[in-house]
């Protein structure tokens, strides 16, 4: 099956959504195991992208099932990775660490590399959202070694950015940037405008800790249209949060609340607790005649 754009794809993915959902949990009771565990990895960019994170957890743990049914060494780490990266997005961090360390362990054993380098890499971005920083950049450094030699410029890229933010949390933000850069270059000669843009991020943010204001705004409000244009709503609005901080830690309170207002319409939709975290921003601005959403 061929799809004209992202656009049409995405479009297909919501039509399908319950049909996708029912035959992930039909495919064991019909013997169709191996279908159980790889429907589940077709099906997750979409629903994580668009924030079906229940669903998300549902169909990877139902493919956990299954491949352990076919004691499919493979299969089983395939699903523990995307299952761990599931229950990271649902804040269930301690789930989420053991879900990728069985995932390591499984490709170590099997010799699958870019396995081991994907867990370690997830590894490293759980630590991050942990604020163990130092423990991150350790894992996403043996996540760029298992990366070396298998020709794959975009995972590079991705775990270069993870590296960054973790190189950030722990204030070295010259090499912090160094390697933002490098993944940002790689994005740009893939044509990964999502990657681009999610590296973009990463540039503001560290631009921000350095306070250097107008690179970070520059970065951010980049990122923020690519990702509005790509129509995914939810990385859109976070971009628009970490603009609203900057703005209004540079004295430009008006235009942080505008940023802040677009981001709540969006996030009381999606995510309540960034949505209750964002009014609360609002409110602190303290100005006259500015009522927020909810």
């Amino acid at each position: 099956m061929a799809f004209s754009d992202r656009d049409h794809a995405r479009r297909w993915f919501t039509a399908e959504h319950a049909n996708l959902m029912a035959i992930i949990r039909h495919a064991p009771a019909a013997g169709q195991h191996t279908a159980g565990w790889q429907l589940p990895q077709a099906f997750d960019c979409y629903l994580a992208n668009y924030r079906h994170i229940t669903d998300l957890i549902t169909v990877h743990r139902l493919g956990v099932a299954a491949a352990e049914h076919l004691d499919d060494a493979l299969g089983q780490c395939w699903a523990y990775g995307h299952l761990g990266e599931a229950l990271m997005r649902a804040g269930e961090y301690d789930q989420a660490i053991a879900a990728q360390q069985r995932a390591l362990e499984l490709a170590q054993t099997i010799g699958h590399t870019f396995g081991e380098a994907a867990s370690l890499n997830d590894l490293g971005m759980i630590y991050n959202e942990l604020g163990r920083h130092q423990e991150a950049a350790d894992y996403l450094r043996r996540a760029m070694w298992a990366l070396r030699g298998l020709g794959l410029p975009r995972n590079e890229a991705v775990t270069l950015v993870h590296l960054g933010d973790a190189l950030r949390g722990t204030g070295e933000l010259d090499q912090a940037l160094s390697h933002l850069h490098q993944a940002l270059a790689i994005s740009n000669d893939a044509g990964d405008t999502g990657a681009y843009a999610n590296t973009l991020i990463s540039i503001g943010k560290t631009h921000h800790q350095r306070a250097h204001s107008d690179d970070a705004v520059r970065c951010l409000e980049q990122a923020a249209a690519l990702l509005k244009d790509l129509h995914l709503d939810y990385p859109y609005a976070q971009t628009l949060t970490e603009l609203g901080a900057v703005l209004r830690d540079t004295g430009r309170p008006h235009e942080a609340h505008r940023v802040w207002q677009e981001a709540l319409a969006i996030q009381t939709e999606h995510d309540p607790q960034q949505a209750t975290r964002i009014r609360t921003q609002i409110n602190a601005l303290n100005l006259p005649s500015t009522p927020t959403n909810g």
